[in-house]
Formats: structure tokens, sequence, C-alpha cells
């Protein structure tokens, strides 16, 4: 007997079309078992997942994200649900750098509540467009009671929350990103000590990466790294190779690395530098000056003064021929990516460089708001700081969870910075389910979406509370009692007590908050609607062809 699943399948050759329900149906438990891997973590209470990687070793963490992109199935319906949540986690991720848990969370809730409303007939369509009406009116709530940053005690409060209230990482993250500012550079590099470590390293970063991927030896780390490099800083452009082979016999005979910045360099140059670079002969990169005209001038005048390098240009090309070893800057490291490179523990003189930035300072106030723009860039870059935190631990296992846990700290704490804070504890999903019942429809079915969406944005704070042993449900109805004579009022499950959560220090960041509600609402919307699966039949073997006669056998 043909089963009920069976019948819904049809196959064409090299594809199978799946319809209706049973789509959705496994789409959908392929998310649920997702969730059910990641939900673990979330919260001070959350537990860790073993995760074993391709050469069969494990690895055990806490982040959602790392969990969900390690979860695979051989049921390709499955797999695709799993891998729409994915790159919905990871959309979260790349845009707000934490609450990747909670977007999986709360799309896996909006799904499970929309089964039933599918089952009798209502439709999804209008159910969307329920959905679309409420996320608009969240994201205005949201803005409207977020908190300004103003102190590094409320950096440190936002750290705790991300690292699971551990002190030590919020402080470092704190301290690292006071002291750098948003746009300085944070590394997070896994060290041979015990404890995590934090050091301040002098730099600047320009927006301009490598000028081809060939320059990147080891392919893993996606950049290029030189140590103390030779760095050559030309004001023009560079067409023939002759012009840096005598830079590149002065790198060959000091042995060092070098590393090429100017107006714009020919494919026949970049050519060679690559020879160079993979035969293991010189260590060689280069980069185009971003810009042009005058902008661009001084970012390679900041650049000189930064490292020490003199500053070529047409007026003084006949010494560019000639080089020697005095003309080029140096500085202790360059870190160069697709997208910008980053000179750090540079050697240019001091003097003239807080010469350079009195000069600016009085340059800018006089100047107009475009201007002033452009001459904060260059403050920036000259008097520009690094942080490095040095991830410590007794075994590779909590290196790495360490790791994770400072990156999902830095991100939530670096969003803080630039959008504000919210109250944390999941509060401000409960304040805005609440706020659902005042958002205006045109039919009953985009009611179902609101309604659905009112029971999704719980689903977080009550997962956060079960993972400490507590009746989410419970808590989180007492909750919206409380909250008629406090409105922050909310659940502490480190020291089991109702209590003012912006009194406490507990708070979320709002780009954080925002991002999770909008891609969890997008990518299970797309789901809702979704009505055909087309799966590739990958045992099907396409016709031999007689190349001779021009025919298929």
């Amino acid at each position: 007997m043909i089963s009920k699943f069976a019948k819904s399948i049809y196959n064409y050759g090299t594809t199978s079309v799946i319809f209706g329900k049973n789509a959705r149906d496994e789409i959908i438990k392929g998310i649920q078992t997702l969730n059910k891997a990641t939900s673990s973590t979330l919260g001070p209470k959350g537990r860790n997942v073993c995760i074993e990687n391709e050469l069969r070793l494990p690895r055990i963490t806490k982040d959602g994200v790392t969990v969900a992109k390690n979860v695979m199935f051989k049921s390709k319906l499955q797999e695709i649900g799993a891998s729409l949540l994915r790159k919905a986690s990871g959309s979260t991720n790349v845009h707000a750098g934490d609450g990747t848990t909670s977007t999986i969370i709360i799309a896996e809730a909006i799904l499970r509540e929309s089964s039933r409303f599918l089952e009798y007939k209502a439709n999804p369509i209008e159910m969307k467009k329920g959905m679309d009406k409420a996320r608009k009116h969240i994201v205005e709530f949201l803005n409207e009671i977020s908190i300004p940053i103003e102190t590094k005690d409320q950096l440190y409060k936002v750290a705790m929350v991300s690292t699971n209230y551990d002190s030590e990482m919020s402080s470092l993250i704190s301290n690292a990103l006071w002291e750098v500012g948003v746009d300085g550079l944070i590394e997070i590099e896994p060290g041979n000590q015990l404890k995590n470590e934090l050091f301040f390293v002098n730099g600047a970063t320009l927006n301009r990466g490598f000028a081809s991927r060939e320059f990147i030896v080891n392919k893993s780390q996606n950049k290029v790294e030189q140590s103390y490099p030779l760095i050559l800083v030309a004001n023009f452009p560079i067409q023939k190779i002759k012009e840096v082979v005598p830079a590149l016999e002065l790198a060959k005979k000091l042995n060092k690395p070098l590393f090429i910045i100017a107006e714009d360099i020919s494919n026949e140059v970049i050519s060679n530098l690559i020879f160079n670079q993979l035969k293991g002969i010189i260590e060689c990169c280069a980069i185009t000056v971003p810009g042009m005209g005058a902008f661009s001038k001084n970012i390679l005048e900041d650049i000189s003064l930064l490292t020490g390098a003199k500053l070529f240009d047409q007026n003084n090309y006949s010494e560019f021929i000639n080089l020697k070893e005095r003309d080029f800057g140096k500085c202790q490291k360059i870190q160069c990516s697709e997208l910008e490179t980053f000179f750090s523990g540079s050697y240019g003189d001091k003097n003239l460089i807080d010469k350079k930035i009195e000069e600016l300072q009085m340059q800018m106030k006089d100047s107009s708001e475009t201007s002033k723009k452009i001459y904060k860039d260059r403050l920036a870059r000259l008097s520009g700081k690094m942080a490095k935190i040095m991830c410590g631990g007794n075994t590779e296992f909590d290196i790495f969870e360490n790791r994770d846990r400072l990156v999902d700290g830095l991100n939530a704490v670096k969003n803080a910075l630039k959008s504000g804070i919210l109250p944390g504890g999941g509060i401000c999903m409960i304040r805005a389910s609440q706020l659902l019942d005042y958002v205006e429809v045109d039919n009953e079915e985009q009611q179902y979406g609101i309604d659905i969406l009112k029971k999704a944005l719980l689903q977080p704070t009550i997962t956060l509370l079960e993972n400490a042993g507590k009746n989410g449900r419970v808590v989180v109805e007492k909750i919206k009692e409380l909250s008629l004579e406090d409105p922050y009022v909310g659940y502490d499950v480190n020291t089991d007590e109702y209590i003012n959560l912006t009194e406490r220090g507990i708070f979320d960041s709002l780009i954080v908050a925002k991002t999770t509600i909008e891609d969890s609402i997008s990518v299970a919307s797309m789901i809702l609607t979704t009505e055909v699966a087309i799966i590739k039949d990958y045992t099907y073997e396409a016709p031999k062809y007689n190349t001779y006669r021009r025919e298929i056998f």
C-alpha cells in the first residue's frame, strides 16, 4: 500500500516534487530538531553541546550559531528546513553578532503555531501580512524604549549578559572597547596561557583589501599577515615591474616581507608579486589606495607618517627608482583581508604625528560638516589603537569555548555602543508581545498571524527559564502581572527573584533584539507560504553522448 507521503511525490527524471502539507511538515521537522539542539545553549544556565568535526575530533561549545552550522540531515527536506534556519541565524550573526539562538527559537515557534491554523485552511499569505504589520510596530516600540550607552559600567553589564555572567570576560571586553572605541579593531585569538589576557597595540585601518586573493598563502585564514614588513608608499600608478625591482632586491637581501601601497598597480606588477609570494622567494602583498585625488593623497600621507615611509610622487620619481633602505616604512604587523588592511605597531616619528594631529584639529574647527567627517577619519587613523584579547584555558576545549563567549560578548557590546540598549532577560520581547493587542488588521487571517507572533515572542524567555530548571510559562505569566506596576520587572535566574532589570543592570543590545525578531519572522513567513518543494535526484545519470555521430546512445 502506498503511503500518503509517497503519493504526494512526483518524480520527473532529475527532480522530486513534493506538494502541500507533506512538504511543509518535513521541512518543519528538520527545523524542530535543529531548534532542540541549539535552544539548550540559551541563557546563563544553558548547556554545552559536543560537536564532532571533519577530523572526528570533538569540540565543546555553547555558541548557538556554531551548533546550528554543524546540524545536518540525511533527509533532503529536513536539510532544506535546517539550511534555511542556518542562513537566518547566520544573517543575525553577521548583522548583530549575537542573538542567533533566539532567532531559531522564535522561527520554530512561529512555524509550530502556524501549523494549527493551516490545518483549518487559513490563508498563509494573509497570515504573513499580519506578521509584517506586527514587525513594523515592534521595531518602532524597541527604538522608543532604547537607552543610549553613556558609561563604561553599562558596557560591562551588556557584556555580562552575553558572556553568561563571567565578570572577568566582561571586564576585558568593556575595557578593550572603551579604550579603542566602536570603530577600533579588537582581535580575539587563542593563546597558550591559563587566563584570558588583554593587550593594546597602536595601529590604523584602511578600508581597502589586497589587490588579489592569490596573495593568500594559507587559504583557511582568508587574509594576509606580515610581520615587520618593508612598506613602500607611492602616490602614482606603478605600471612596470622594473619600477619595483629595487624594492624586491632590498626585501630579498634583508629577508623581510614587502608591502606596497600605491595609487594604482598594473596586472603585470601584481602577477610578478604573486609569483614571488607563492614560490616563497619574497613574501609580498599590495593594495591600491582607496578614493582619488586629494582624498587618496591624504591617506598616503597618513600612512607615511605612521610608518616613517618616504612618500614618493612624480616629483621625486628618480629617488623611487634608486630606492634605499631608509625610504621604507616599518611596523610590527600588517593584516590584510579582502575588505580592509590594518597596520599595527607603527614606527613613525611621534613628534611629527602629534604635530599633524594638532594641525588637523585646528583645521576641523572652521570646516564644513562634510570636511569634518574627513578630518575625523584622519584623526582616528593617526591616533588609532588596537586591542588584542588572548584566550586562555586549561585545555584546548576551554580555550575555544572562551573564544566563542568572548566573540559573542564583544559583538553584543559593540552593537550596544552603536545603537543603544534595552532591558534584558527577554522582557522587551514580552512587552512587544503585549503591544500586539493594539495592532489593527484588515481581516481575521491577519489577526491569526499576529496571535502566532504574540506566542512566539515569549518562547526565548520560556526556553531561558526552562534551561534554568524553572516553569517558563508560569514565570512569564507572573512577569506580565507584575509589569502592570513596574514595566521593567523581570526574573533573575541567578538569584531566583523578580527584580527591576534596569536597576540590576541586566541589558540587551537594541540591534540584537531587532535583528533577531526581523530575521526569525522573515524566514518563518517564507516557509509558511511554501506550497511546493523540489529536490534534486542525485542518483540520476545523464545519457551517454556519441561524439562521433552526435547522437545519444
